[in-house]
């Protein structure tokens, strides 16, 4: 069996990534028209020619599923059918398989379908499975609730930020926290240690939206 891969790390990809994720952080502060994010922009054209193609549409698919934070704030997921429940497993598979790109290509259009906090959850576990801590405690951030003790979601969150900053002191307990860090890492002395382990984190077992027309599906669990 083929072992699953983590996303390549060039410095001008880690360049436009971390700047996009920064300017995910000004937008939610009301400050992507700051001088600050016409820098910050102006900072990726250069990263940007040195992308391949592969890289760009994972950029370009990173850009989207952020603004889907910032830009859908409370929005109500339709009921699902037979279709997104079919795309949904296709993505737990892909996920399974180490096809992060796909993974993250077919959680896209299933937004509307299934809450905000539960897709962010999701795209986390991509990220995280991937290699990419940061990115992946920005979407843990989004999908941690506010009081940050659901069992599911705050684990995952506080090992993704100790991976990508061991030295930050204070974990977020919120998503204006964890994106204001910027997808950094925020570690406490309380926070539960990193496994140690490469396995990615498991997808969530939780009730999800009713079926249109049949009864309550659950994500399919480890």
């Amino acid at each position: 069996m083929i072992r699953p891969q983590p996303f390549p790390s060039s410095p001008s990809y880690q360049a436009v990534v971390r700047a996009l994720l920064r300017m995910h952080r000004l937008t939610l502060e009301g400050k992507d028209e700051s001088d600050e994010a016409d820098a910050l922009r102006d900072s990726m054209d250069g990263p940007w020619e040195g992308l391949s193609e592969v890289e760009r549409e994972r950029v370009t698919g990173l850009s989207k599923d952020l603004y889907e934070i910032s830009d859908n704030p409370g929005r109500a997921p339709e009921p699902t059918g037979p279709e997104a429940e079919g795309k949904l497993n296709e993505a737990y598979e892909a996920h399974e398989r180490g096809e992060w790109d796909r993974a993250l290509e077919l959680l896209r259009p299933l937004g509307k379908y299934f809450p905000a906090q539960f897709i962010s959850y999701l795209r986390g576990t991509v990220w995280r499975a991937a290699g990419d801590a940061a990115t992946a405690a920005v979407f843990f951030g989004h999908a941690s609730p506010p009081d940050a003790d659901n069992e599911n979601f705050l684990p995952v969150l506080l090992d993704a930020m100790e991976t990508a900053d061991p030295t930050s002191p204070t974990p977020p307990r919120n998503q204006n926290d964890a994106s204001a860090a910027g997808g950094t890492g925020r570690n406490s002395a309380s926070a539960p240690p990193s496994s140690g382990t490469d396995r990615p984190p498991p997808w969530p077992d939780i009730p999800r939206p009713p079926r249109a027309g049949g009864p309550d599906p659950r994500v399919p669990g480890r």
